[in-house]
């Protein structure tokens, strides 16, 4: 069962019915995104539709660097979930890009570009390997891992 389909699965059965990332559409953060992505002269993402229910849905990000994934969950059309992780531990550029992939989406989500640069860059600063570090952002919660295994990821989560 790949990774959005989990989380569809969990948050499904978690999240209450009406609930919305603070007025974010699933449209407002793919546009943020694409702006931010531009910031960074790097490639316009692409969304591709991953499926799932009436109420959730998934987007995979594809188009910006080749050697992370993203995907982007929404409920009822407002942002819910972002996430990003490293294909590989043994690709250094992986990990740099999940934290360039970190900094565009708290732009999205509504943060100052010095502000989105400074929680990316103290998630950088404090994640540990198998822990999970969190900063609240605005309406939601950021945060950072890296695996057992040495791979990278990030999470933007719209909180209730």
């Amino acid at each position: 069962m790949n990774m959005t389909r989990r989380c569809f699965i969990a948050l499904s059965l978690v999240w209450p019915i009406g609930a919305q990332a603070a007025d974010l559409t699933c449209d407002q953060f793919k546009v943020g995104l694409t702006e931010s992505s531009a910031q960074y002269q790097s490639g316009a993402p692409r969304y591709e539709f991953e499926g799932g229910t009436v109420r959730l849905k998934g987007w995979l990000v594809r188009g910006i660097f080749d050697d992370v994934n993203a995907r982007m969950m929404c409920e009822n059309d407002y942002f819910v979930d972002f996430l990003v992780d490293a294909n590989s531990a043994d690709d250094a550029f992986a990990a740099v890009h999940v934290g360039l992939f970190a900094g565009m989406a708290l732009h999205a989500f509504g943060l100052e570009w010095p502000e989105a640069l400074s929680v990316r860059d103290e998630l950088v600063r404090t994640r540990r390997p198998a822990t999970i570090t969190e900063l609240p952002v605005g309406e939601g919660v950021a945060s950072m891992a890296i695996s057992i295994a040495g791979i990278s990821d990030f999470e933007l989560n719209a909180t209730r």
